[in-house]
């Protein structure tokens, strides 16, 4: 849930670094000018000039930079919402840093006076304003240089949204269509704390930096697959790359609630928005923090186990995707089939209408009716869950077991990146987060046990791996007690090649 260019100022994150005062001395010396300074609400007003010109600058250079080098341009830009009623203090859903409209059009109309940007106004219902930067703003954004820097925690207020689907008539397709609609989240006891605690977690994940362990090449290769599943690793590069589909200043999370019943939101609960939850999982192994090799833990079928929990019925031994298809290899070597039977499993515990693909239909080797009656005869227990939209439930389960592994972490100074129910820490953290995970898991889930799967460590010549070379790699590790490699088996020339944009990125500290 990044957010794309042109998003609206106040959705990107602010700063408190130095590196544009000149500008803003200029942005407020204009607003200034021709005004009297004399009176009481002088100062108070200047510094709400300053404060809303850095965020225009910063939220400017944060798209500029948060493209590839070959799509920034002085085309990048970043809307403005030029409503009054937008910044309105009864406008409770909308303006999380408070600003006034007075404000904003003083330091607005002041930055088009000095040529630091340039603008496109809006359409009553069409489009809002947008603004990009000008030709002398994007070669001042060229001479900084894409660096990393400590942002300000965003305002508590804006990290719970509630959503729910709604379904629409499309009447140019004539069919159905999915639309995500948002839902006010009341300031009830639970959600303030809710809210708390992830400000207090945001407030530690800005201290660090986070970047990947990929050359320029690899990084080319890793834009092209996440914007074109078709494209492989061996295929040669396109003469023009796509524009970079994440953002590495999109570090900040926020929770996304949902509904069980008409407006409960007592579902869901997920953490979304850090820009490590957009790269495939294999590539995912090349995460650094602050310049730090990381590992990645995961809960072994962490929603069937909820729901085992809940009808107090031990969770079965054995693989639970292992519904007793003929001649099944187990979970390691039966990967393809076990992934189509995990898609389908899990579709069904989230109530979502799914189909098996004929592809899937031809692996498996049985029609969609023998797969539900093998599904329904081996986890009888939870049957009743099946279908039922459980899966909203247990999401807000493993959503609280997430947030007190973050937040267990920050009250210690570290940092852990959530995947949803999985996790990205240092090296050195990874049996600390296991015991971490372990006792959230019991705290939230009657005191039941669950596994936890370590990935290996991704060093870089394991980026162009396939998915065979990768599971012989596994296997190997595994047959060795563990999930990490050790360093002395990595050449060290191959970790002395130049540093890409992207690894630099964490540098400039």
């Amino acid at each position: 849930m990044s957010f794309p260019p042109g998003s609206h100022f106040d959705w990107y994150s602010c700063t408190e670094c130095s590196w544009f005062d000149p500008l803003i001395d200029s942005v407020v010396e204009e607003i200034w000018a021709g005004r009297s300074t004399r009176g009481t609400n002088a100062a108070a007003r200047n510094s709400k000039y300053r404060s809303l010109s850095l965020h225009f600058l910063f939220s400017l250079y944060q798209a500029y930079h948060g493209v590839s080098p070959g799509h920034r341009t002085k085309n990048v830009c970043v809307s403005v919402r030029k409503d009054k009623g937008y910044y309105a203090s009864s406008n409770l859903e909308g303006n999380p840093y408070g600003y006034s409209y007075k404000t904003l059009k003083s330091v607005f109309d002041a930055m088009k006076a000095t040529k630091l940007i340039r603008v496109r106004n809006g359409r009553q219902g069409r489009y809002v304003t947008r603004m990009y930067p000008s030709a002398s703003l994007a070669r001042y954004f060229d001479e900084l240089g894409c660096r990393w820097v400590e942002q300000t925690p965003r305002p508590s207020g804006s990290l719970l949204i509630g959503s729910q689907n709604q379904r629409n008539w499309d009447y140019e397709k004539r069919q159905p269509t999915k639309i995500k609609t948002p839902i006010w989240v009341d300031d009830s006891a639970a959600h303030e704390a809710m809210r708390k605690d992830l400000f207090r977690i945001n407030s530690e994940i800005v201290r660090h930096s986070y970047t990947l362990n990929i050359d320029d090449t690899q990084l080319a290769h890793l834009i092209c697959r996440m914007t074109n599943k078709e494209h492989q690793f061996e295929d040669p590069l396109p003469p023009e790359l796509p524009a970079m589909p994440f953002n590495l200043f999109n570090v900040q999370l926020r929770r996304i609630l949902n509904p069980l019943a008409e407006g409960d939101l007592k579902g869901g609960g997920r953490f979304y928005g850090g820009w490590w939850q957009q790269i495939p999982s294999k590539q995912r192994r090349l995460i650094l923090i602050d310049g730090k090799l990381t590992v990645e833990a995961d809960f072994s079928s962490i929603h069937p186990r909820i729901l085992y929990a809940e009808v107090g019925v031990p969770f079965p031994e054995g693989d639970f995707y292992d519904l007793g298809l003929p001649d099944w290899k187990g979970k390691e070597q039966d990967k393809v089939r076990r992934g189509a039977i995990k898609r389908y499993v899990n579709a069904f515990i989230n109530g979502k209408r799914y189909r098996l693909s004929k592809d899937d239909e031809g692996i498996l080797g049985v029609t969609p009716k023998e797969l539900k009656e093998l599904l329904y005869t081996k986890h009888a227990p939870i049957k009743d869950y099946f279908n039922s939209g459980a899966g909203l439930r247990a999401q807000r389960i493993d959503s609280n077991i997430a947030n007190d592994v973050m937040l267990a972490f920050a009250e210690i100074g570290e940092v852990v990146l959530p995947v949803h129910d999985s996790f990205i820490v240092r090296v050195g953290l990874a049996a600390h987060l296991k015991e971490d995970m372990r006792e959230a898991f019991r705290k939230h889930v009657k005191g039941a046990e669950i596994g936890i799967d370590e990935d290996i460590i991704g060093y870089p010549e394991y980026f162009y791996h396939t998915d065979e070379e990768m599971r012989a790699v596994l296997h190997e590790h595994a047959k060795e007690g563990g999930g990490v490699v050790s360093g002395g088996e990595i050449e060290l020339e191959k970790l002395l090649r130049p540093l890409s944009w992207i690894q630099k990125f964490g540098l400039h500290r």
